[in-house]
C-alpha cells in the first residue's frame, strides 16, 4: 500500500560544539534555525545560524523527524527517525511507521571497541526503536479522534513513548513542530467496497508507556493504576460522509500479581486493602474518557487463573463504581479446539450494550458537526492479554462496525460476524481478519517478542498444518524468551524510559537540601525484628519477641528471619512455600492481640530468610510503590543459602528498603562477607534501575555473621564477668565488658568500606547472640567456636530524614543456637506540597540557565583576557628583539 521513503523534512548539522537543524518542509511552518549548543545545554531558535570562525562540518544527517534527547552514561544524544514509512491517514494527519533511527552524540562518536557498554546500549535502543512505533507530524497520535473534538483538552501523554525525550525542547519553549510525538504499538489501514458502499478502515493500538515491559517482568497493576500490557485499540471506519471510530481497551487484571517460573504459578503480592487505591484509580482514568466500563475477563477455572478471577471479582464486589460491571467468560471451555466460532454467541448478547455504547461521529463535509459520542467502552483481559485477548477482541469490533454500518445506513446483506470465517464471503472480512492478525503480532511480539498462537487462524479463518506448526513454535519461543531474552529486553526498555537514575542530578541534590520548605512530616514508630531460626518455627512470640508496651506500639512491623528451613542440598535452590505460611499465621496471631490490629503488607523470601511487612490496619493506604528483590551469593552466586531477600516501599512519600541478609559463615570470612554486601547493594533493583542509596531510609539487618577477633577464653572470661558485675548490680562494669567484647568485632574492617561506611548501629548493650544452647550456655565445644554478635540491624538515612531510635536489645528466647534482636525507631515521613515542589523545580531551573548565561560571558570575558595577553607578550617579545639589535649595533 505504502512504500519506505526518506521524509528530508530536516537537515542536521553536527559541529563540533553545536549541532544546526534547518527544517526543509514547508507545511512544517518553521521559519526559524534550531541549534543545540553542547558547551551550555541551551537549545536556541534563530532567525539564521551565524558561522563561528573555523568552525568544520563534522557530519550532515537527512532526518525525517526529531524524536528528542537522550541522556546515555557518556553524553547526551539527539534521536531523529531516518527511515520511516506512511501507513494510515485519518482525515488529514498522517502516521508513519519508524523503520531507523540514528543517535547523534553530543562530543564524540562512540567507537565500538573504546566505548563498548555505551555503545551496546546504544544499537539496542536503536533495534528497539525500529519495530513498532509511530509518529504524526501534524497531530497527537495519542489521542483518540472523539479526544480531538472535546473542550477538556487530554493529551494521553501515558501513550506517548518520547515524553521524556522532548522536556528539554519544551524547558526552552521551543515550537513543537521541531518535534514529532511518538505511539507503540500498530497502525494500519485497508480499503475495501463493502455492498455498494466504499470503506476506508483504520486500526491503532496504543500501548501505554507505564507498567510496560516484558511478559515475567510486568504483571498486574502499578500503585499509579497502570496495569501491564494495556493498550486502547481505536477502529476508524470512513464511509459515506461519515467518519466514525469506537474505542477498547485490554490490559493485565487490575490487582497486585506476578508469575514466575517455568510452571507459570500464580502469586497475589498484595493485601485486598493495599490495592483499593490502584484499582479505583485505574477505573477512574478509564472513566473520565467512557462513563460505562464492561469488564470481560476471558480466564478458565485453572488453579492459576482462578486465583485472579477471585482477586478481580472481590475488588469489583467490595468496590462498587457507579457503570463498571465485570463480565465472566471461560474462553477456553467454549472456544475448544480452536472452535472461535463458539464465543460469537457470548458476544451477540452484548448487542444492546454495545449500541448503548455507541460510536464517535462527524460529518467530514463539515468536521465540526458532531454527530455522536461514544459512551462507554469493553476493557479486555485474559491472563497475558494476549491470544485469547486479540480473538475475542477482533470478532467482538467486527461485531460492532456491524452495528454501527447499519446505524448509519452503509446496506450489505451479510451478517460480517456469522460469515467471519468465510474467506469466499468478501473482501472486506479478509482484509479485515489481516489487519487484526497484524495487530494481534505487534502486540505480543512487544510482550513476549513472538507472533501470536492464533494468527494464522485469524488471517486465514480456519485452522491449517501451518497454523499448528506456528501455534507451537511460538510456545516454544515464548518459553525460550522468557528464559533467556526477556530479562535483557526488559532492561532495554527501562533503559530508553528512564536512562540512568544511579546518578543523583543537580537538581534532586537541590531539592534534598530544601526539602523542609516543600514537605510536612509526620512521626511514625517503626518496629525492627531480626532472628535466625536454625529451622524452628517459633510460637507465643507475643510474650517477648513481639510483646509491645503500651508506649511502644509501632505503626509499621519489620521481621527479618533467616534460616526459616534448614539448608539441605536439595533446598539450597527454592523455598517451601508451607513454612512461610507457617510462619505468617505464627506471627499473625502474636501481634493482634489486646486490640492491635496489623496486616501483612508484602513479603519476600529467598531459600531460608524471610522478610515480613506489616501496617496497622489504619495506615495501610499510606503505603505505595512496593517492590521487591533477592540476590543470591551462595556458591559464587548460583544458590539462595547465603545472600538478600529486599522490599522498597513508600509510606506517603518517604521511601524505606528493608534488606534480610545471611552472609558466608567462618572466623576467616570477612573479606567474603564485606564483598557480599558490596554485591548485593550493586545488584539490588537493579533491574528498576534505581540504586538502594537513594532511599529515605535503609534497614539492612540479619545474621550477617561477624565473629569476635578473639580467643574463645578471653571472650568466655569477659562474658563471664559482664554476667556477674550485672548480677551485683555494677552496670558501669558491666558496660565495661560489653565495650571490651566488641573492640575484636570484625564489623569496624568493614565499616571502613562501602556499602556499611554510610550506615549507623546503635550502642550494643547486650551479650553476643551466637552460637548458644538451649541450657542458656554458649557452645565451646571446639575451639574455632567464639561467641559473636552475628545478628544485627543497621540503619542508613538521607542527608535530611531525621531518625530517633527508642532501643536496640538482644530477648532471651533458646530454642535457636542465635538470640533474637529487636529495634525500634521513630522516623519521619514526609508529604510532599506537590505545588510548592513544581515551583522550585521552576525557580531551579531559572538560576541555572541564569548560572549558564553568566558563565558564558565569563568565559568570553577570560577568552578575550587572554587573547589580549598573548598579543602584548607578542608585542614585548617583537620589541624585546629590536632592542638587543639596537644595543648590539651602538656597542
Amino acid at each position: 500500500m505504502f512504500k519506505s521513503q526518506f521524509l528530508n523534512n530536516f537537515t542536521i548539522t553536527r559541529l563540533a560544539s553545536r549541532i544546526i537543524i534547518n527544517a526543509n518542509e514547508p507545511s512544517l511552518g518553521l521559519q526559524t534555525v534550531l541549534i543545540i549548543d553542547y558547551t551550555t545545554g541551551k537549545i536556541l531558535e534563530q532567525q539564521q545560524a551565524t558561522l563561528i570562525e573555523g568552525e568544520v562540518c563534522l557530519e550532515e544527517i537527512q532526518a525525517s523527524s526529531i524524536l528528542g534527547i537522550y541522556q546515555g552514561q557518556l553524553q547526551k544524544y539527539l534521536i531523529v527517525c531516518k527511515k520511516c514509512e506512511l501507513v494510515a491517514q485519518v482525515l488529514k494527519q498522517k502516521y508513519y511507521r519508524i523503520q531507523s533511527v540514528g543517535f547523534i552524540g553530543f562530543q564524540i562518536v562512540l567507537d565500538k571497541k573504546m566505548h563498548y557498554d555505551e555503545y551496546g546500549q546504544i544499537q539496542s535502543i536503536k533495534d528497539y526503536l525500529s519495530n513498532h512505533f509511530y509518529f504524526s507530524l501534524n497531530g497527537n497520535p495519542a489521542q483518540p479522534l472523539q479526544n480531538c473534538y472535546k473542550n477538556n483538552y487530554r493529551d494521553f501523554s501515558e501513550f506517548l513513548w518520547n515524553n521524556h525525550l522532548t522536556n528539554k525542547f519544551q524547558d526552552y519553549d521551543i515550537q513543537p513542530q521541531w518535534y514529532c510525538k511518538m505511539i507503540q504499538g500498530y497502525v494500519g489501514q485497508f480499503q475495501s467496497k463493502l455492498g455498494n458502499e466504499q470503506i476506508k478502515y483504520i486500526l491503532i493500538s496504543r500501548k501505554c508507556r507505564y507498567q510496560s515491559g516484558t511478559r515475567f517482568h510486568h504483571r498486574g497493576i502499578n500503585d499509579d493504576g497502570y496495569v501491564a500490557n494495556y493498550v486502547a485499540t481505536e477502529f476508524i471506519i470512513m464511509v459515506k460522509n461519515f467518519c466514525l471510530s469506537h474505542v477498547i481497551y485490554r490490559g493485565s487484571v487490575p490487582t497486585f500479581w506476578k508469575q514466575k517460573g517455568i510452571t507459570g504459578k500464580v502469586k497475589i503480592t498484595r493485601n485486598e486493602l493495599l490495592c483499593e487505591h490502584a484499582y479505583l484509580k485505574h477505573f477512574n482514568d478509564l472513566q473520565e474518557c467512557y462513563k460505562n466500563i464492561s469488564c470481560i475477563n476471558l480466564m478458565g477455572e485453572n488453579t492459576s487463573e482462578n486465583i485472579l478471577n477471585e482477586s478481580f471479582q472481590s475488588l469489583v464486589d467490595k468496590n462498587q463504581i457507579d457503570g463498571v460491571i465485570l463480565k465472566r467468560i471461560d474462553f477456553h471451555k467454549i472456544c475448544k479446539n480452536e472452535k472461535f466460532k463458539s464465543i460469537d454467541n457470548c458476544i451477540r448478547k452484548s448487542d444492546e450494550e454495545s449500541i448503548l455504547f455507541d460510536c464517535f461521529a462527524i460529518n467530514t463535509l463539515n468536521q465540526q458537526q458532531i454527530i455522536s459520542m461514544q459512551q462507554g467502552a469493553y476493557r479486555v483481559n485474559c491472563l497475558d492479554c494476549l491470544d485469547r485477548t486479540n480473538a475475542y477482541q477482533s470478532r467482538l469490533c467486527l461485531r460492532i462496525t456491524d452495528l454501527i454500518l447499519t446505524k448509519y445506513q452503509v446496506n450489505h446483506d451479510l451478517d460480517l460476524l456469522f460469515m467471519i470465517e468465510d474467506t469466499k464471503a468478501c473482501e472486506f472480512l479478509n482484509q479485515y481478519r489481516v489487519i487484526w492478525a497484524e495487530n494481534g503480532d505487534a502486540i505480543s511480539q512487544l510482550y513476549c517478542g513472538t507472533n501470536a498462537t492464533t494468527s494464522e487462524f485469524t488471517k486465514k479463518g480456519k485452522t491449517t498444518f501451518k497454523g499448528f506448526i506456528t501455534h507451537n513454535f511460538a510456545s516454544i519461543g515464548r518459553l525460550f524468551n522468557q528464559t533467556f531474552i526477556d530479562s535483557t529486553k526488559n532492561q532495554i526498555i527501562e533503559s530508553y524510559l528512564y536512562g540512568i537514575q544511579n546518578q543523583r542530578s543537580s537538581l534532586q541534590t537541590y531539592l534534598s537540601s530544601q526539602v523542609k520548605s516543600y514537605c510536612k512530616f509526620q512521626k511514625y514508630k517503626l518496629f525492627a525484628l531480626t532472628w535466625n531460626v536454625n529451622g524452628n518455627l517459633m510460637y507465643n512470640l507475643q510474650n517477648d519477641v513481639l510483646q509491645f508496651h503500651q508506649d511502644y506500639i509501632p505503626d509499621f512491623i519489620v521481621i527479618s528471619l533467616q534460616e526459616i528451613q534448614q539448608y539441605k542440598a536439595h533446598k539450597m535452590i527454592g523455598q517451601n512455600q508451607d513454612i512461610v505460611n507457617e510462619w505468617i499465621k505464627s506471627i499473625d496471631s502474636s501481634i493482634n492481640i489486646n486490640g492491635n490490629q496489623f496486616c501483612l503488607v508484602q513479603q519476600e523470601n529467598l531459600v531460608g530468610m524471610l522478610i515480613l511487612i506489616y501496617s496497622k490496619v489504619s495506615l495501610v493506604q499510606l503505603i505505595s510503590k512496593i517492590s521487591t528483590d533477592k540476590i543470591k551469593t551462595g556458591l559464587e552466586g548460583h544458590a539462595g543459602n547465603k545472600g538478600a531477600c529486599l522490599i522498597r516501599f513508600q509510606i506517603k512519600d518517604s521511601e524505606i528498603t528493608i534488606c534480610n541478609c545471611h552472609l558466608a559463615s567462618g572466623n576467616n570470612k570477612n573479606k567474603r562477607r564485606i564483598e557480599s554486601l558490596e554485591e548485593i547493594h550493586e545488584k539490588a533493583f537493579k533491574n528498576q534501575m534505581k540504586s538502594i542509596d537513594l532511599s529515605d531510609y535503609t534497614l539492612l539487618m540479619g545474621d550477617l555473621n561477624f565473629r569476635l577477633k578473639s580467643n574463645q577464653t578471653q571472650i568466655l572470661d569477659l562474658i563471664q564477668q559482664q554476667k556477674e558485675f550485672n548480677q551485683k548490680g555494677n552496670l558501669r562494669q558491666a558496660e565495661q565488658c560489653i565495650i571490651k567484647l566488641q573492640q575484636s568485632d570484625q564489623v569496624y574492617e568493614a565499616k571502613a568500606k562501602y556499602p556499611l561506611q554510610e550506615y549507623q548501629e546503635a550502642c550494643i548493650t547486650f551479650l553476643p547472640t551466637y552460637k548458644l544452647n538451649v541450657n542458656h550456655t554458649y557452645q565451646t565445644k571446639k575451639q574455632e567456636q567464639i561467641p559473636s554478635y552475628c545478628d544485627r540491624i543497621f540503619i542508613k538515612t538521607n542527608e535530611q530524614a531525621l531518625i530517633k531510635q527508642l532501643f536496640y536489645k538482644s530477648i532471651d528466647r533458646f530454642e535457636s543456637d542465635h538470640l533474637p534482636v529487636i529495634a525500634m525507631f521513630i522516623i519521619d515521613v514526609k508529604t510532599i506540597d506537590k505545588e510548592k515542589e513544581a515551583n522550585l523545580i521552576k525557580e531551579f531551573t531559572q538560576k541555572s540557565h541564569q548560572l549558564e548565561e553568566e558563565e558564558n560571558i565569563l568565559e568570553e570575558q577570560q577568552k578575550d583576557e587572554k587573547s589580549t595577553q598573548q598579543n602584548n607578550t607578542k608585542q614585548e617579545n617583537k620589541k624585546g628583539i629590536f632592542q638587543q639589535f639596537k644595543d648590539k649595533f651602538l656597542k
